[in-house]
Protein backbone atom coordinates (compact mmCIF):
# COMPACT_ATOMS: atom_id res chain seq x y z
CA UNK A 1 0.00 0.00 0.00
CA UNK A 2 2.91 2.27 0.24
CA UNK A 3 1.95 3.49 -3.53
CA UNK A 4 -1.55 3.60 -2.81
CA UNK A 5 -2.35 7.40 -2.55
CA UNK A 6 -5.90 9.07 -1.95
CA UNK A 7 -6.67 12.75 -2.29
CA UNK A 8 -9.34 14.11 -0.94
CA UNK A 9 -11.27 17.16 -2.20
CA UNK A 10 -13.02 19.45 0.80
CA UNK A 11 -11.53 19.71 4.31
CA UNK A 12 -14.75 19.88 6.02
CA UNK A 13 -15.90 16.92 9.02
CA UNK A 14 -16.13 14.25 6.82
CA UNK A 15 -13.45 14.66 4.80
CA UNK A 16 -10.83 15.16 8.01
CA UNK A 17 -12.44 12.35 9.43
CA UNK A 18 -11.45 10.33 6.53
CA UNK A 19 -7.88 11.57 6.59
CA UNK A 20 -7.12 10.34 10.32
CA UNK A 21 -8.94 6.93 9.37
CA UNK A 22 -5.95 6.62 6.45
CA UNK A 23 -3.29 8.29 8.28
CA UNK A 24 -4.33 5.47 11.36
CA UNK A 25 -4.33 2.66 8.93
CA UNK A 26 -1.33 4.28 7.25
CA UNK A 27 -2.61 4.71 3.93
CA UNK A 28 -1.33 7.82 2.29
CA UNK A 29 -3.36 11.17 1.48
CA UNK A 30 -3.82 14.37 1.08
CA UNK A 31 -6.49 16.96 1.22
CA UNK A 32 -7.74 19.94 -0.30
CA UNK A 33 -9.87 22.56 -0.01
CA UNK A 34 -10.83 25.66 -1.60
CA UNK A 35 -11.28 28.37 0.98
CA UNK A 36 -8.04 29.89 2.10
CA UNK A 37 -7.68 28.51 5.98
CA UNK A 38 -9.69 26.74 8.26
CA UNK A 39 -11.68 29.72 9.63
CA UNK A 40 -11.81 32.00 6.82
CA UNK A 41 -15.74 31.57 7.16
CA UNK A 42 -18.57 30.07 9.45
CA UNK A 43 -19.90 26.49 9.23
CA UNK A 44 -22.05 26.97 11.23
CA UNK A 45 -22.07 26.72 15.09
CA UNK A 46 -23.28 23.82 17.89
CA UNK A 47 -23.85 19.81 15.41
CA UNK A 48 -25.34 16.89 17.33
CA UNK A 49 -23.64 13.72 16.99
CA UNK A 50 -25.07 10.67 17.61
CA UNK A 51 -23.85 7.33 18.62
CA UNK A 52 -23.03 6.35 15.27
CA UNK A 53 -20.74 9.36 14.45
CA UNK A 54 -19.13 9.23 18.10
CA UNK A 55 -17.96 5.68 16.85
CA UNK A 56 -16.72 6.83 13.69
CA UNK A 57 -14.36 9.28 15.37
CA UNK A 58 -13.45 7.00 18.25
CA UNK A 59 -12.82 4.44 15.30
CA UNK A 60 -10.82 7.01 13.51
CA UNK A 61 -9.41 9.64 15.73
CA UNK A 62 -5.88 9.05 18.12
CA UNK A 63 -7.23 7.91 21.77
CA UNK A 64 -6.00 11.54 23.10
CA UNK A 65 -8.13 13.69 20.51
CA UNK A 66 -11.08 11.70 21.37
CA UNK A 67 -10.77 12.22 24.74
CA UNK A 68 -10.23 16.16 24.01
CA UNK A 69 -13.59 15.81 21.87
CA UNK A 70 -15.80 14.53 24.36
CA UNK A 71 -14.46 16.83 26.85
CA UNK A 72 -15.36 20.13 24.71
CA UNK A 73 -18.65 18.72 24.26
CA UNK A 74 -21.63 20.87 25.88
CA UNK A 75 -22.44 19.94 29.53
CA UNK A 76 -25.95 21.27 29.48
CA UNK A 77 -28.29 18.21 30.37
CA UNK A 78 -28.47 16.29 27.00
CA UNK A 79 -32.52 15.43 27.39
CA UNK A 80 -34.86 17.40 25.38
CA UNK A 81 -38.06 18.90 25.78
CA UNK A 82 -40.81 19.39 23.44
CA UNK A 83 -42.71 22.14 23.34
CA UNK A 84 -45.86 23.94 21.77
CA UNK A 85 -45.78 27.66 20.61
CA UNK A 86 -47.30 28.30 23.91
CA UNK A 87 -44.46 26.45 25.71
CA UNK A 88 -46.56 23.93 26.88
CA UNK A 89 -45.30 19.96 26.83
CA UNK A 90 -46.13 18.06 23.75
CA UNK A 91 -45.89 14.53 23.19
CA UNK A 92 -45.16 11.82 20.69
CA UNK A 93 -42.72 14.07 18.64
CA UNK A 94 -39.42 12.87 19.51
CA UNK A 95 -37.66 12.62 16.69
CA UNK A 96 -36.64 9.06 15.68
CA UNK A 97 -32.64 9.75 15.42
CA UNK A 98 -32.05 11.61 18.65
CA UNK A 99 -30.45 9.31 21.81
CA UNK A 100 -30.90 11.58 24.74
CA UNK A 101 -29.25 8.99 27.24
CA UNK A 102 -32.21 7.62 28.54
CA UNK A 103 -31.79 3.89 27.91
CA UNK A 104 -28.33 3.31 29.92
CA UNK A 105 -25.47 4.73 26.99
CA UNK A 106 -23.84 8.08 26.67
CA UNK A 107 -26.41 9.41 24.36
CA UNK A 108 -25.96 12.64 21.87
CA UNK A 109 -23.24 15.19 21.94
CA UNK A 110 -23.69 18.80 21.27
CA UNK A 111 -20.21 20.08 20.26
CA UNK A 112 -19.01 23.46 18.67
CA UNK A 113 -18.35 22.86 15.10
CA UNK A 114 -15.28 24.96 14.79
CA UNK A 115 -13.78 23.14 17.95
CA UNK A 116 -14.39 19.75 16.45
CA UNK A 117 -12.81 20.73 12.94
CA UNK A 118 -9.80 21.76 14.91
CA UNK A 119 -9.42 18.06 16.78
CA UNK A 120 -9.62 16.95 13.17
CA UNK A 121 -7.41 18.80 11.47
CA UNK A 122 -4.33 18.14 14.60
CA UNK A 123 -1.68 15.87 13.73
CA UNK A 124 -2.78 15.67 9.90
CA UNK A 125 -1.56 19.75 9.25
CA UNK A 126 1.17 18.90 6.94
CA UNK A 127 -1.55 17.21 4.63
CA UNK A 128 -3.94 19.31 4.30
CA UNK A 129 -3.59 22.44 1.28
CA UNK A 130 -6.28 25.05 1.40
CA UNK A 131 -6.58 27.51 -1.34
CA UNK A 132 -6.92 24.85 -3.99
CA UNK A 133 -10.31 25.29 -5.97
CA UNK A 134 -10.92 22.05 -7.80
CA UNK A 135 -11.69 22.59 -11.70
CA UNK A 136 -11.51 18.91 -12.74
CA UNK A 137 -9.94 15.50 -12.64
CA UNK A 138 -8.93 13.08 -15.29
CA UNK A 139 -8.76 8.97 -15.46
CA UNK A 140 -5.53 7.90 -16.51
CA UNK A 141 -5.42 5.05 -18.94
CA UNK A 142 -2.46 3.52 -16.20
CA UNK A 143 -5.64 3.84 -13.70
CA UNK A 144 -4.56 6.47 -11.49
CA UNK A 145 -6.51 10.05 -11.67
CA UNK A 146 -4.91 13.38 -12.65
CA UNK A 147 -6.74 16.24 -9.89
CA UNK A 148 -6.28 19.78 -11.44
CA UNK A 149 -6.87 22.99 -9.01
CA UNK A 150 -7.42 26.52 -10.27
CA UNK A 151 -3.74 28.53 -10.33
CA UNK A 152 -1.95 25.03 -8.98
CA UNK A 153 -0.23 22.70 -10.34
CA UNK A 154 -2.22 19.24 -10.27
CA UNK A 155 -1.45 15.68 -8.58
CA UNK A 156 -1.69 12.39 -9.32
CA UNK A 157 -3.07 9.80 -7.14
CA UNK A 158 -4.53 6.60 -6.88
CA UNK A 159 -8.42 7.24 -5.83
CA UNK A 160 -10.23 10.34 -5.95
CA UNK A 161 -12.88 11.07 -2.98
CA UNK A 162 -15.08 13.96 -3.20
CA UNK A 163 -15.85 15.18 0.17
CA UNK A 164 -16.90 18.39 -0.96
CA UNK A 165 -20.28 18.77 0.22
CA UNK A 166 -24.06 19.60 -1.35
CA UNK A 167 -22.79 21.73 -4.52
CA UNK A 168 -19.90 18.92 -4.93
CA UNK A 169 -17.73 19.89 -8.07
CA UNK A 170 -16.59 16.06 -8.18
CA UNK A 171 -20.01 14.65 -8.15
CA UNK A 172 -20.79 17.11 -10.75
CA UNK A 173 -17.76 15.41 -13.21
CA UNK A 174 -18.68 11.90 -11.94
CA UNK A 175 -22.30 11.87 -11.97
CA UNK A 176 -23.81 15.11 -13.45
CA UNK A 177 -26.97 14.29 -13.44
CA UNK A 178 -27.63 13.60 -9.90
CA UNK A 179 -28.16 17.04 -8.51
CA UNK A 180 -29.40 17.73 -5.23
CA UNK A 181 -33.51 17.67 -3.78
CA UNK A 182 -34.91 20.58 -3.15
CA UNK A 183 -36.43 19.71 0.10
CA UNK A 184 -38.86 22.53 0.22
CA UNK A 185 -37.67 23.98 3.73
CA UNK A 186 -35.20 26.32 4.95
CA UNK A 187 -33.12 26.65 7.64
CA UNK A 188 -32.30 29.61 9.52
CA UNK A 189 -29.48 29.32 12.00
CA UNK A 190 -27.09 31.19 14.70
CA UNK A 191 -26.19 32.25 18.38
CA UNK A 192 -26.94 34.70 20.56
CA UNK A 193 -24.28 35.22 23.46
CA UNK A 194 -26.35 36.24 26.60
CA UNK A 195 -26.79 34.91 30.00
CA UNK A 196 -27.94 31.31 29.80
CA UNK A 197 -29.46 31.53 32.88
CA UNK A 198 -32.39 33.86 31.30
CA UNK A 199 -32.42 31.01 28.45
CA UNK A 200 -32.64 27.98 31.00
CA UNK A 201 -35.94 30.36 32.87
CA UNK A 202 -37.61 30.44 30.19
CA UNK A 203 -36.53 27.13 27.92
CA UNK A 204 -35.45 24.78 30.58
CA UNK A 205 -31.73 23.76 30.60
CA UNK A 206 -30.16 21.47 27.57
CA UNK A 207 -31.99 21.31 24.19
CA UNK A 208 -35.59 22.53 23.93
CA UNK A 209 -37.56 21.94 20.52
CA UNK A 210 -41.07 23.99 19.67
CA UNK A 211 -43.44 22.33 17.15
CA UNK A 212 -45.76 25.24 15.07
CA UNK A 213 -47.82 25.16 12.02
CA UNK A 214 -44.80 23.71 9.29
CA UNK A 215 -42.46 24.74 11.27
CA UNK A 216 -39.68 24.07 14.15
CA UNK A 217 -37.35 26.09 16.20
CA UNK A 218 -34.35 24.59 18.23
CA UNK A 219 -32.71 25.85 20.83
CA UNK A 220 -29.89 24.57 22.83
CA UNK A 221 -27.51 26.17 25.41
CA UNK A 222 -24.05 25.72 24.99
CA UNK A 223 -22.44 25.25 28.07
CA UNK A 224 -18.85 24.21 28.61
CA UNK A 225 -16.61 22.71 31.44
CA UNK A 226 -13.80 24.61 30.74
CA UNK A 227 -11.33 26.74 28.50
CA UNK A 228 -10.80 24.84 25.59
CA UNK A 229 -6.77 26.09 25.00
CA UNK A 230 -6.45 24.35 29.06
CA UNK A 231 -8.49 20.78 27.62
CA UNK A 232 -5.87 20.55 25.05
CA UNK A 233 -3.01 21.70 26.57
CA UNK A 234 -3.75 18.52 29.49
CA UNK A 235 -5.41 15.93 27.05
CA UNK A 236 -3.62 16.74 23.49
CA UNK A 237 -0.86 19.26 23.80
CA UNK A 238 -0.26 19.22 20.03
CA UNK A 239 -3.85 20.39 19.38
CA UNK A 240 -4.23 24.14 19.26
CA UNK A 241 -7.95 25.03 20.16
CA UNK A 242 -9.99 28.54 19.82
CA UNK A 243 -11.46 29.70 22.92
CA UNK A 244 -15.75 29.70 22.67
CA UNK A 245 -17.58 31.22 25.56
CA UNK A 246 -20.93 29.38 26.59
CA UNK A 247 -24.03 30.47 24.11
CA UNK A 248 -27.39 29.86 22.93
CA UNK A 249 -27.74 27.39 19.79
CA UNK A 250 -30.87 28.61 17.68
CA UNK A 251 -32.31 27.17 14.21
CA UNK A 252 -35.84 27.90 12.44
CA UNK A 253 -36.66 25.58 10.22
CA UNK A 254 -39.63 25.55 7.53
CA UNK A 255 -40.91 26.01 4.06
CA UNK A 256 -39.90 29.64 2.40
CA UNK A 257 -43.47 30.37 1.33
CA UNK A 258 -44.63 33.06 3.59
CA UNK A 259 -42.08 34.22 5.30
CA UNK A 260 -40.21 37.14 4.75
CA UNK A 261 -36.77 36.61 5.40
CA UNK A 262 -35.93 39.62 4.43
CA UNK A 263 -37.36 41.50 7.04
CA UNK A 264 -36.55 38.85 9.55
CA UNK A 265 -33.49 40.01 11.90
CA UNK A 266 -31.50 38.05 14.48
CA UNK A 267 -33.23 40.12 17.20
CA UNK A 268 -36.62 39.20 16.56
CA UNK A 269 -35.75 35.74 15.76
CA UNK A 270 -34.09 34.89 19.08
CA UNK A 271 -36.88 37.26 21.18
CA UNK A 272 -39.64 34.25 19.39
CA UNK A 273 -38.65 32.06 21.72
Amino acid sequence: MQDFHVVIIGAGLGGLCLAQGLKRTGIRFDVYERDPAADSRLQGYRIRIDKSGQQALASCLPTALFDLFRATASTSPRSACFLTPQLLPVTGRTPMSWDTGENDDDGDLSVNRLTLREILLSGIEDHVHFGHALTRYRRMDDGRVEVYFEGAASVSCSLLVGADGVNSQVRRQLAPYAEPVDTGSMCVYGKSEIPLSDAADLLGDGTTVIFADGCTAIFDLMRFGDHFPNLAASLAPDCKLTPVTDYLYWALIGPPQGWDWKRTTIPRICLCC
